[in-house]
């Protein structure tokens, strides 16, 4: 506590004396300013020393609201009292209320216009409220009285170019690099604006003069390659390349150049040859080959060629590297879109043995088991996934899908539950939930549970025709509310036409009610659309002949039925017996 009373003691001394030195100022001052003039008090004096003392503590507790009333009170003492006008104008600053951020830092700048501090916020306060004239007269003023401060400079230079005068704004630029020397960041800044104003030549002249400083530095080389490329000038180009042969030989960086000047000149084999002998650098960074990598996702879907040139580039990068596990991320992605399910799945594999912790690969890595019905190798991995992401929905989703097509319903429920909790602003996810639980409700043979489930589902999504169709299936095979289930698979197959499956289930619920020639229409419309190898639809299309009286004809689906699969329970007897057994 005593350093602290001796800090004070002494802030207040040093105050008193400033305020009383500039009260002895005012008073020297002429008879017209000094009728303005407020001559303060001792009392005043030692009230605006704890103002502002107790001002400064709250600021640095980030109380800023309370800050900036002891500093008012500061100037309703003292209402020429700059330094509070500048602190309540960086208060408001940060408060985002510019209008008095603006007033207050004018006060303090047209008290003491010669204060560097005040003058630089000024100027950052009016470009931010768009007055950048006003804020280039500041900067251009900071810079005479600074000449050798490289940072007011750089100001001026961003507020030149934001008011559009590029060549001042170059100039700017320039006087900072006479103070540091050249460098990459003035350059590209330079560069930019050269461009601005269609002067390719001087641009290029920038970049070679940085060659010139930095002649090691191979990304200076490329950006000059690229400028001669994008402004059509080959010859320039290719000049360029064979001063970074030159200057770095046999590299990735030249391969890399080699590859962007052959595509420019439409020579594209060789420049995938380039490409290629590129990716066999060690030296060519992780991060550089995944940015030519991702710049094939856009192309691969809609074209073979590309597709197998990423495909065979993220190879070899998985080899040149084994032990990125994005590396092998990405080439399982490729893999996927070239539908090698199996060897993208070996792929995800080795990139979540290096590196547990990337949730999109764990994601795709189940999505593709699911894609090959693996449903073992799906429950194990996606519980996994759970022990290191037990918050993420998605992962309950999967686990629980897996558990139930491996007939363990009542554990696939409880993933189920659980996860169905956690989602958040997801509604179609929320749906794909439900209609799990109640599919594994009906194999449990709890309907009630079920069909109370799938309404839920509907209530959300009642145009979801998956769930439509299922529901109804499931509704068919018990027999019950058959007119509920009618009207469900007629909008599932409104919704989506020709969906073998849906026709199908239409066609069992008319058999089921007895109208078998509807039935037998549709299950024919079934078995034209793409059911014809369908175990399932093949049986239920004899049924519903045999039903109408067309007896050997219902025997010869039957026995293609059996052909195709295992069928009903007593397709078997079907056949032996030449008779339709339910």
């Amino acid at each position: 506590m005593k350093n602290v009373i001796q800090f004070l003691g002494i802030f207040i001394l040093c105050l008193s004396i400033s305020i009383g030195a500039e009260a002895q100022k005012k008073k020297k001052g002429s008879k017209k300013s000094s009728k303005k003039e407020v001559v303060l008090t001792e009392r005043d004096r030692m009230n605006l020393t704890y103002n502002f003392y107790n001002a400064q503590l709250e600021k640095q507790k980030e109380n800023y609201v309370e800050a900036a009333e002891y500093f008012t009170q500061c100037l309703k003492i003292d209402p020429k009292n700059d330094a509070s006008m500048y602190e309540l104008a960086l208060i408001y600053s940060g408060m985002k209320d510019l209008n008095n951020a603006l007033n207050f830092s004018k006060g303090a700048y047209g008290i003491n216009p010669k204060n560097k501090w005040y003058a630089t916020l000024l100027a950052e306060l009016y470009q931010r409220t768009n007055n950048t004239d006003k804020a280039i007269e500041i900067y251009e003023d900071l810079t005479k009285h600074y000449p050798n401060d490289p940072e007011h400079q750089l100001s001026l230079a961003t507020a030149l170019t934001y008011s559009g005068d590029y060549e001042d704004a170059i100039e700017a630029y320039n006087k900072v690099e006479k103070i540091y020397g050249p460098s990459p960041e003035l350059t590209e800044e330079k560069k930019r604006l050269y461009l601005k104003l269609d002067r390719v030549d001087d641009a290029a002249n920038e970049l070679n003069k940085l060659i010139e400083h930095f002649p090691d530095e191979y990304s200076i080389y490329s950006s000059l390659i690229d400028l001669y490329q994008v402004n059509n000038m080959p010859e320039k180009a290719l000049e360029t390349i064979k001063q970074l042969e030159n200057a770095a030989g046999d590299s990735y960086e030249l391969s890399l150049a080699l590859s962007e000047y052959y595509r420019s000149t439409g020579e594209n084999d060789e420049s995938f040859d380039e490409l290629k002998k590129a990716f066999t650098y060690p030296e060519m960074s992780s991060n550089t080959k995944m940015r030519v990598l991702t710049s094939y996702l856009p192309l691969v879907r809609d074209d073979k060629k590309m597709l197998n040139q990423a495909l065979q580039l993220s190879e070899s990068f998985t080899k040149s590297d084994p032990q990125n596990a994005l590396a092998h991320a990405i080439y399982a992605d490729y893999l996927n879109i070239n539908e090698e399910t199996e060897k993208a799945r070996d792929e995800y594999r080795k990139a979540i043995k290096i590196d547990k912790s990337n949730l999109n690969v764990w994601q795709q890595l189940l999505f593709t088991e699911s894609t090959l019905s693996d449903f073992k190798s799906l429950e194990k991995e996606s519980g996994e996934a759970l022990e290191l992401f037990p918050n993420q929905p998605i992962f309950y989703l999967l686990n629980g899908i897996a558990k139930s097509r491996n007939n363990k319903h009542e554990d696939a429920i409880k993933s189920l539950k659980v996860g169905s909790k956690m989602v958040v602003d997801n509604q179609i996810m929320l749906v794909d939930f439900y209609s799990n639980m109640g599919e594994a409700y009906n194999e449990l043979e709890n309907y009630e549970e079920s069909d109370a489930i799938f309404d839920k589902a509907l209530r959300i999504d009642p145009n979801n025709s998956l769930i439509l169709n299922n529901y109804s299936y499931f509704l068919s095979l018990r027999e019950q509310k058959l007119d509920k289930a009618e009207a469900m698979s007629k909008k599932s197959n409104a919704l989506s036409p020709n969906n073998v499956s849906y026709l199908d289930t239409y066609g069992w619920i008319m058999y089921k009610m007895k109208r078998y020639e509807d039935a037998e229409v549709w299950l024919k419309k079934a078995l034209d659309n793409g059911g014809s190898t369908s175990d399932v639809i093949l049986e239920h299309y004899g049924d519903a002949l045999f039903q109408m009286g067309n007896k050997q004809e219902a025997i010869e689906y039957w026995k293609k039925a059996k052909e195709n699969g295992e069928g009903s329970e007593f397709l078997d007897k079907k056949l032996q017996n030449n008779s339709l057994f339910e």
